[in-house]
């Protein structure tokens, strides 16, 4: 985790802040969005929103009401119930991959479709690493039919971790079945509300659009107090007028309806403001995850969230290159400096390439290698009377070094080391006889983190009812 007070940067403009918000009021009552499902609509029809079928009309009263009861800090637990992630403020964690469909292999680095028992992989590597605080669903396994693809995935990810899990979902029932597993590790369904481990990520359909799963699956995360990270892509040109601005207008409005309707149905669930205003290169038709115009309004976004005193809900550690090359790197290092300097709390797709389709092991190496070396940087200067170390340098004086004195040896650690990158003599690297390349690096640091996890036991009692709720999962496929 990074408190990142000491630097940061504001991209938006109290101004401008106040020009978007009130383009979102404008929408939210005068154009509307359409919500398809029934229970949602009734509620917000009793509580003052102008109803005409499925389009709703939302005043501003209601979202002050909802931006009133919503809470501003987040927690999220480890399997064992260990505090970890305290989503809040300028706190900012980053989170393992979503959903991509094809991954490169980690022993023949050809790409292929990904499989249920690449999740050990990928767990393992995931609680391993230093700068991965959660992990979610590492790619749509092509061996688990949809309807239980994500309770199978959640289910094998339980052995091999203890983070925190953020879970998006096919649907409410494999959401349901989440939970259900969920409890059972806690002890209870109270014990899981008190302690949460899990959050599931839900996404309304742009332009305006919040879909009947999307809504049901806010619902029930707001039933049983499970933190949901609502969040649109937008892209501009496409699903959003042809501008930067575009997408964070659409996003907010729908996360802002979202937002009104989870707290009318329980006040004070835990709700994450995210979006990810993108935009769509016409040469290509590409939704782009590096492009310059998605980073700056991913920083624009958390300006809106922290404005809103919401907890934010952040992209970084993704990019457009097919491989894991130079043009990768700098796309995670943007993206992931961007997040951290904006303020993002909760981070998610470092290990993405590929715009969001390709991922791999080593691309998550990658991306905790650049996240620590940001990390770094973002923490800023101490200064104070150890740091400017004066009695020590009266003590060398001119001409001396410091090499062999003790506060040489007491603060060295503090500096940042590569445990990937390259940094040695290069009379010694000349002197190699083999020199490994950036992606021969990136393999033998993610066999390192396997090779050194030691698997956590869940206990027999519940391994045995995880059973039950697989055995009944299977049934549904």
């Amino acid at each position: 985790m990074l408190d990142n007070e000491k630097l940061r940067i504001k991209v938006l403009s109290e101004e401008q802040i106040r020009s978007l918000h009130e383009a979102t009021l404008e929408i939210l009552e005068n154009t509307g969005v359409i919500i398809d499902t029934p229970e949602a609509v009734d509620l917000l029809y009793q509580n003052g929103a102008k109803v005409n079928g499925n389009k709703v009309r939302i005043p501003e009263t209601m979202l002050n009401k909802a931006l009133k009861t919503a809470p501003h800090q987040v927690r999220l637990y480890d399997r064992k119930g260990k505090t970890c992630l305290d989503i809040s403020g300028s706190n900012v964690y980053f989170g393992g991959w979503v959903e991509n469909m094809y991954i490169y292999d980690l022993e023949s680095g050809q790409l292929r479709p990904p499989v249920l028992n690449d999740l050990e992989i990928t767990a393992s590597i995931c609680e391993q690493a230093a700068n991965i605080d959660w992990l979610s669903w590492a790619g749509q396994v092509s061996d688990v039919p949809p309807p239980i693809r994500d309770p199978m995935i959640f289910r094998k990810i339980l052995s091999y971790t203890t983070k925190p899990f953020v879970t998006t979902t096919v649907d409410e029932n494999a959401l349901k079945d989440i939970i259900d597993m969920a409890a059972i590790v806690t002890g209870s369904y109270d014990a899981l509300r008190a302690r949460p481990f899990i959050a599931n990520g839900s996404e309304p359909v742009s332009p305006l659009h919040l879909s009947e799963t999307g809504v049901e699956k806010l619902l029930m995360c707001a039933d049983y107090g499970i933190p949901i990270c609502y969040y649109p892509m937008p892209a501009a040109g496409s699903t959003a007028p042809c501008s930067p601005v575009g997408p964070l207008v659409i996003g907010n409005v729908e996360v802002l309806a979202g937002l009104v309707i989870h707290q009318l149905h329980t006040p004070g669930a835990p709700f994450i403001y995210g979006n990810i205003p993108g935009m769509m290169d016409m040469k290509t038709m590409v939704v782009s995850y590096g492009a310059p115009e998605l980073i700056l309004c991913l920083s624009a976004m958390s300006d809106l969230g922290h404005w809103y005193n919401l907890p934010v809900y952040g992209t970084a550690g993704c990019g457009d290159s097919m491989e894991i090359d130079g043009q990768l790197g700098v796309e995670y290092a943007l993206t992931i400096q961007h997040s951290i300097l904006s303020g993002a709390n909760l981070v998610h797709d470092p290990g993405i390439l590929g715009a969001g389709v390709l991922g791999g092991a080593e691309a998550i190496v990658f991306a905790d290698e650049i996240i620590g070396m940001i990390k770094h940087i973002t923490a800023g200067i101490e200064i104070n009377s150890k740091t400017l170390a004066v009695d020590s340098i009266h003590e060398i004086g001119p001409r001396g070094n410091f090499l062999t004195h003790p506060s040489t040896s007491d603060n060295y650690r503090s500096f940042w080391y590569p445990s990937v990158f390259t940094r040695e003599p290069v009379q010694t690297w000349l002197e190699k006889s083999e020199k490994p390349d950036l992606r021969k690096r990136l393999k033998k640091r993610a066999y390192d983190l396997i090779h050194t996890h030691e698997i956590e036991p869940l206990g027999k009692d519940v391994e045995a009812a995880l059973r039950e709720v697989e055995i009944r999962v299977k049934k549904r496929s």
